[in-house]
């Protein structure tokens, strides 16, 4: 009787152990994950005030952070350009005022309401008198020898 009641006791202090362990893991893992989506959120609130910033003070973003609005200026280019790639290869058009897929034959815009041919030649005429740099991505001048953000020479 003896050993049963010394092996009833060894379970029960094991079970209380484990129960104990099992309860910090789960608070350790439940604490986790609050890190995890507190880092999300965070991280997504810095995005966002960062596009507001570049939004309502792009002057002033270009001035203090040349080298970042240059990269994202590029970055923004480079997706429209393959935005407008992939509308082509599924035989669409992009509006130039909002940016807004088109069909093919469509004469005006769907959301903006803006004529697409108008809107697609003056879209050309005025990337004709704009140029990028060949390092950065920043606008300049056509026939500028050097970035004026990076100081790259350019082609």
């Amino acid at each position: 009787m003896d050993f049963l009641n010394k092996t009833k006791g060894t379970l029960l202090n094991a079970g209380k152990n484990f129960s104990q362990k099992a309860s910090g893991a789960s608070g350790a893992v439940a604490a986790g994950m609050r890190i995890r989506e507190g880092e999300k959120a965070l991280n997504e609130s810095i995005a966002e005030l960062g596009k507001m910033f570049l939004e309502q003070q792009s002057e002033e973003a270009r001035r203090l952070f040349p080298e970042q609005y240059a990269k994202i200026q590029g970055l923004m280019k480079q997706i429209d350009a393959d935005k407008k790639e992939l509308a082509i290869c599924k035989g669409l058009r992009i509006c130039p005022n909002c940016g807004a897929e088109q069909q093919p034959e469509a004469l005006c815009c769907t959301m903006c309401g803006m004529n697409m041919n108008e809107a697609e030649a003056m879209l050309s005429n005025e990337q004709k008198a704009v140029a990028y740099c060949s390092a950065c991505g920043a606008e300049i001048a056509p026939d500028a020898k050097f970035c004026s953000v990076c100081g790259a020479a350019q082609r």
